[in-house]
C-alpha cells in the first residue's frame, strides 16, 4: 500500500503538528511506500509548519572523519598510503548518510552549517542564524543548531526512532559519554590540514526505555502509518525527564 503527503499531514495534524511550530526532524528506513518518498516527509512538515516556523535536519557526513581516528583497524604503513585529498567538506556537494538530509539539500530556500562531520540543514524563519556558528567541538552540545531550536521552544519529530538526534543532544549538553578524538581535514588559511575534534562517544543502551517512559508519562505521541512508527514530542518539556533517565 502506498501513502499521500496528504494522508501524512492528516497524521501529523492528529499527533499535534501546528503552523508555527519549529521542528527537529528525524527519519530513517525505506519510504519507498510513500508517493515520493522523502520529499513527502519534507513538503509535509514544511506544508503544516509554514515558513515562519524553522525545520532542523541532520546532514551527518562520517566518512569525512579519518579512518585512523575511528574504529578502523589499520597498520602504520597503510595509514601512510591513504589518500585524504577528496575527505574535505563541502556544503552544497558534500553528500549526508542520511536520505533524508539528501533529499532536503536538493531544495533551493535551505542553510547548511559549516561543520565537516556532524552539518545540520535547515529550512524557514531562523535558518540562517540556527546554522550559523556551528561549534567544532562537542558539536551537539552548547551553542549548537540543535541548541538554537532547542532555545525557540522547538518539538521534536521522529520516524522509525532509528538514531535520535534529540536523545544526543540531550546527552552532549549533560557531558554523558566519553569524550573522544575525530581527525578531519579542512582548508585553514588555503592549506588542506588535519584537525583533531573533540567529540562525545555517545552510549545509547537507554534510548528505547527513554522512549517508552516519554510515552508511558504522556510526554509524547505516537502513531503508526504502514510500518513506520512516529513519535512527537515538546523538546521542552521532555528534556528533564530525558535528562534524568540519561545521568542515573
Amino acid at each position: 500500500m502506498y501513502y499521500t503527503k496528504e494522508q501524512l499531514k492528516s497524521l501529523l495534524r492528529k499527533m499535534g503538528l501546528r503552523s508555527g511550530m519549529n521542528v527537529l526532524l528525524d527519519a530513517t528506513g525505506d519510504f519507498s511506500n510513500f508517493i515520493q518518498e522523502e520529499r513527502a516527509i519534507l513538503d509535509a512538515v514544511k506544508e503544516i509548519v509554514g515558513y515562519d516556523a524553522t525545520i532542523l535536519v541532520a546532514s551527518y557526513t562520517p566518512y569525512l572523519v579519518n579512518h585512523y581516528s575511528r574504529d578502523i583497524l589499520l597498520e602504520y604503513e597503510d595509514m601512510e598510503n591513504i589518500d585524504f585529498s577528496h575527505n574535505i567538506f563541502e556544503v552544497k556537494k558534500s553528500l549526508p548518510n542520511n536520505k533524508l538530509a539528501q533529499q532536503l539539500l536538493m531544495y533551493d530556500d535551505v542553510l547548511r552549517s559549516h561543520h565537516p562531520a556532524y552539518s545540520m540543514i535547515s529550512w524557514g524563519k531562523f535558518a540562517k542564524s540556527i546554522v550559523s556558528q556551528h561549534p567544532l567541538h562537542f558539536s551537539r552540545s552548547h551553542n549548537s543548531p540543535i541548541d538554537k531550536l532547542f532555545a525557540l521552544n522547538a518539538f521534536y519529530l521522529s520516524f522509525n526512532h532509528n538514531h535520535n538526534t534529540f536523545f544526543d543532544y540531550v546527552a552532549s549538553t549533560n557531558n554523558v559519554g566519553t569524550v573522544k578524538v575525530e581527525v578531519v581535514s579542512i582548508i585553514d588559511k588555503a592549506i588542506k590540514v588535519e584537525k583533531p575534534l573533540l567529540e562525545y562517544e555517545i552510549d545509547r543502551s537507554k534510548y528505547h526505555f527513554i522512549k517508552e517512559t516519554l510515552i508511558e508519562q504522556q510526554l509524547a505521541s505516537v502513531e503508526s502509518i504502514g510500518d513506520h512508527e512516529l513519535m512527537f514530542c515538546s523538546m521542552n518539556k521532555t528534556y528533564p525527564l530525558i535528562q534524568l533517565l540519561l545521568v542515573k
